[in-house]
């Protein structure tokens, strides 16, 4: 096999993850700007937390489920806002889930404590 017949081997490129070649561009000499890494909301985890936890509360320990709910509702809120002010803030699919949450958590005691008034109440 001689020399000739041998082709030379691409530049090496690095990509960054978005399928933007580095390395081979030329330096312009100005520094371009790091990409800044995304958060998760912690509002959004509360108002998960609250949520899922006002179910089992409810079910064992009934009237303590209602701040729980209303901590979901309210906290799913704010989060959503800061979400939406901030796009450096991941989370609004969990925000939005503690939000359900917290609405179904404060349905269902509304529910129950209606149900039990007519239960109880004298005809």
């Amino acid at each position: 096999m001689a020399d000739d017949d041998i082709t030379p081997a691409p530049a090496y490129e690095e990509t960054a993850g978005d399928g933007v070649a580095r390395g081979s561009e030329p330096s312009s000499g100005t520094p371009s700007a790091a990409p800044v890494a995304r958060r998760q909301s912690s509002k959004a985890i509360a108002a998960l937390v609250c949520g899922l936890a006002s179910f089992p509360v409810g079910l064992f320990i009934g009237p303590f489920a209602v701040p729980l709910s209303i901590a979901a509702l309210v906290l799913g809120i704010l989060a959503r806002k800061e979400i939406a002010a901030d796009p450096n803030v991941d989370g609004d699919g969990v925000a939005l889930a503690g939000l359900i949450m917290g609405i179904i958590g404060i349905a269902l005691t509304v529910i129950v404590i209606a149900v039990i008034a007519l239960a109880f109440s004298t005809d």
